[in-house]
């Protein structure tokens, strides 16, 4: 497999990843509705609650990571 081949799965089973997570962190909250994978606006997943909110949630291999610096509130 070459080399861009690689970091797409990567990029690939980092959001599956992130999704799972975020799934299995809201799933017993009593306001959560569903999760959208790959939404209409190319949206990676969106968290979707019976409020109406929706978290739209985009995720990226990094090589090094985030640190905290680079978080943006």
């Amino acid at each position: 497999m070459s080399k861009a081949g690689q970091i797409n799965y990567k990029g690939i089973n980092t959001q599956a990843f992130a999704a799972l997570s975020l799934f299995l962190q809201n799933v017993n909250r009593a306001d959560f509705q569903k999760m959208i994978l790959e939404g209409v606006k190319l949206e990676d997943f969106v968290l979707v609650y019976n409020s109406g909110k929706r978290i739209i949630c985009e995720s990226k291999y990094r090589k090094n990571g985030v640190g905290h610096a680079e978080l943006k509130s």
